[in-house]
């Protein structure tokens, strides 16, 4: 370019011109690499960002196919469990059904039950009202046979004993009153077997005589508790006086109208004058227990305002 300056001067304009149009042009690609640079770093990012979304859309649709998969699952389960729903709701009415019949023959029962609760109390109403009439019939034989005795035993002159017809005393007030009304023929305490069989012993209780068949007497209320034999034959009786006190009756022709478990008052009829057992003669042979042990009988009624001789 100098040389043609040189050689040439008047083309220097057009030089000037064309240098000037390859500077711009120059400058021209200059910008357009930048932006040509700018491009394909715009490009490169968008491509890093494409690489990142598609990872990311992966990721995503991997995710989307694990949870399609579990909601198949659950969705399978459900309908499971609604299966087993409806065959344990068929269980269960079959179940009610059962329950239903089951009350109703429970209450069936239960009413069969009532009933016959009902019929039991009835008949134990009935056994009740028979036993107060027997009772009331035998003390009303018992007042007959006492009145009828003591008529006899006045028209006799005093009985086949000796004892003659004795009225029944008061009870006293502490409620007690004699076994028997005769004559006192042998006490509490150590003495020769009469017999002469079982020698020295405890004559245990005391004897009166009043005439055979005359009447003996309960000493206070009570409850009867045994009427039975002994070992040698006699008849006994025993009466629960409560407190621990019990009285004992022996060698009876025969007890009253009384029986175990029934009540008797003082100075009730309870049995009639013997010599059965082991016994030398009619008379009444006379126990009392204080808490199970003997006492001597005459003491205890003394000490209560009842005397025996």
């Amino acid at each position: 370019m100098s040389a043609e300056l040189f050689a040439n001067p008047g083309s220097a304009d057009t030089w000037l011109h064309r240098l000037d149009m390859m500077d711009r042009a120059a400058g021209t690609a200059d910008t357009l690499y930048e932006q040509a640079q700018q491009d394909a770093n715009t490009a490169q990012a968008l491509q890093d960002q494409a690489v990142v979304a598609r990872d990311a859309l992966h990721e995503l649709k991997v995710a989307a196919d694990e949870s399609y998969a579990a909601a198949q699952e659950a969705a399978a389960a459900a309908q499971a469990a609604v299966a087993a729903q409806q065959e344990h709701k068929v269980e269960l009415e079959a179940q009610l059904t059962v329950l239903v019949e089951n009350r109703a023959a429970t209450e069936d029962d239960y009413q069969a039950g009532q009933r016959h609760r009902a019929w039991l109390a009835e008949q134990e109403r009935q056994r009740r009202i028979r036993e107060a009439a027997e009772r009331e019939a035998a003390r009303q034989r018992a007042i007959a046979e006492q009145q009828q005795r003591a008529e006899e035993a006045a028209q006799n002159g005093g009985g086949s004993g000796g004892g003659g017809s004795v009225p029944v005393a008061e009870p006293s007030s502490s409620g007690w009153v004699s076994p028997h009304y005769g004559r006192f023929t042998s006490a509490y305490g150590w003495r020769n077997d009469p017999l002469g069989n079982l020698g020295s012993k405890l004559h245990a209780g005391i004897d009166i005589a009043a005439g055979c068949g005359t009447p003996i007497y309960a000493v206070a209320d009570g409850t009867v508790t045994l009427r039975s034999r002994d070992t040698y034959g006699a008849n006994m009786l025993y009466i629960d006086h409560g407190g621990g006190v019990q009285s004992e009756y022996f060698h009876m022709a025969r007890p009253a109208h009384v029986y175990p478990g029934q009540r008797v008052s003082a100075g009730q009829v309870v049995a009639y004058e013997g010599s059965t057992g082991y016994s030398t003669g009619c008379h009444l042979h006379f126990q009392l227990r204080v808490g199970g042990t003997l006492a001597n009988p005459e003491s205890f009624l003394n000490a209560r305002g009842v005397r025996l001789r």
